[in-house]
């Protein structure tokens, strides 16, 4: 049970009126007996969900009106004594209320880490390829976000290829790549993010929770919901990748012909070349640049042919012209994409007669298809769940991501909640056993905590797993 709590509320921003403090420690009378709740919510569905901690502070403590007109972030630390409880920001939602003896008071919330810092873009524009080990990839969207790993966080192995455009957000990209691997994110007490595996690898020596340590509430300790199945099995698509060094990407054919086998490209004095026009540059225009898209441009057809290239890597430039004032070159920009840029330095007409791009690429290979156990790639009864993998790209990996969707759709429709004083880690797998009331002896997924100032119970939520 929380006994002696504080709230310490840091103001990022610079608007806060004269003399009044950026960093303020809430206690006492000004935080509101019995108002505090930190939810712990690890899963939804499959994907990650987000934590919350809410409470109340008396409208006369100095704090509530900083609260309310600021227009920065407001960092806050939820402690109980010397513990840390919650770490997070302050949201921007408010409430006012009354209380049973009639003072008023300022009901806030706070959010985790998440849920402000990975609303943020990856890259603003432009491309970005991932072809690294997962925990990798998780780094780096994690820094770009300004988040810190937990040092405790697991760290998956799996190998990821992805290339990401502009505007994407952290959020999204971190969602969507551990949901393919079977891992979720969530934060800690201190505000570290830290990745969970969701599995249950073993059902033995795992700990019950019965009537001993059950808590009814309302004459009911444990409430069911079902869902009506939907899925039985899952079907899971993927692209396998291939490999080619040297290949021949782009080429400018401006002016090709007989004479010419590459191109006959004539630039005046001071133009630019950026792999779609000339141009001549002004210094007071930003010019947005081209991002060419990496082709089979030789039109081979035993490597590539007509299939997609994925991303382009060790970019060589060969360029020829008939006047030494012409300068070219190819440059990565990203995924699938170069950059080209030639330039006619000198003040009369001069032709470029070769520009090519070479370089290592990845593309798709072939399209695959598996299937989680008990399940069948040549017929569907409308109970498969269909997915496309976009970060995934080997059949072992694939293979366990269609049997967790399977195994989670064959037992999480059944949704339990109860109240225990037993102390519970959101991830941990428990047998509910309740031979007071239903008789119901189930083994579960823990997948949210709630704790309150109220009492020293807490309350759960769960999907089966067996």
């Amino acid at each position: 049970m929380i006994s002696n709590p504080s709230l310490i509320l840091t103001f990022t921003a610079s608007d806060l009126e004269a003399g009044h403090k950026s960093v303020h420690t809430v206690t006492g009378d000004d935080l509101l007996t019995r108002s505090i709740s930190i939810e712990h919510r690890l899963l939804d569905g499959l994907k990650p969900s987000s934590d919350k901690a809410q409470l109340s502070i008396r409208k006369g403590a100095s704090v509530t009106e900083d609260i309310i007109r600021t227009e920065g972030d407001i960092h806050a630390v939820l402690m109980d004594g010397s513990a840390t409880l919650f770490t997070g920001y302050v949201s921007t939602n408010f409430s006012w209320s009354v209380t049973d003896y009639g003072e008023e008071t300022l009901s806030i919330t706070l959010e985790d880490v998440g849920t402000r810092l990975l609303e943020k873009s990856f890259i603003t524009e432009g491309f970005h390829l991932f072809q690294c080990e997962v925990y990798k990839a998780v780094e780096a969207i994690a820094e770009k976000a300004g988040i810190t790993i937990s040092p405790d966080s697991q760290k998956p192995t799996a190998t990821v290829v992805r290339s990401v455009e502009g505007d994407e957000s952290c959020k999204d990209l971190l969602t969507e790549l551990l949901y393919e691997i079977g891992y979720v994110y969530a934060f800690d007490e201190y505000g570290e993010m830290y990745l969970h595996k969701v599995s249950v690898s073993s059902l033995s020596g795992i700990p019950t929770v019965d009537s001993s340590s059950l808590v009814s509430v309302g004459g009911t300790a444990v409430s069911l919901k079902k869902k009506i199945r939907q899925y039985r099995t899952a079907r899971v698509t993927f692209q396998r990748l291939g490999e080619a060094d040297d290949y021949l990407v782009y080429r400018d054919t401006t002016g090709q012909g007989d004479g010419h086998p590459y191109c006959y490209h004539e630039m005046k004095g001071g133009e630019h070349f950026d792999g779609t026009e000339n141009y001549t540059p002004s210094a007071d225009e930003t010019r947005t640049p081209a991002y060419i898209e990496a082709v089979n441009a030789a039109s081979e057809n035993v490597i590539v042919g007509s299939r997609d290239i994925v991303a382009v890597t060790k970019l060589r430039t060969v360029f020829t012209a008939a006047s030494g004032a012409i300068n070219a070159s190819c440059s990565l920009a990203g995924g699938k994409y170069i950059k080209v840029h030639a330039e006619n330095t000198g003040r009369t007409p001069a032709y470029l007669t070769r520009l090519d791009a070479y370089g290592s690429i990845l593309y798709v290979r072939d399209e695959n298809a598996v299937i989680a156990s008990g399940g069948s790639l040549t017929t569907d009864d409308g109970s498969t769940l269909k997915e496309d993998l976009v970060w995934i790209h080997n059949e072992e990996s694939a293979k366990a991501h269609a049997n967790l969707l399977a195994s989670y759709h064959r037992n999480a429709g059944s949704e339990y909640t109860f109240t225990s004083f037993m102390d519970l880690a959101p991830g941990s797998v428990v047998h509910l056993e309740d031979d007071v009331f239903t008789g119901l002896s189930v083994n579960v997924l823990i997948v949210s905590k709630v704790t309150t100032d109220e009492s020293d119970v807490y309350q759960y939520g769960a999907v089966g797993v067996s």
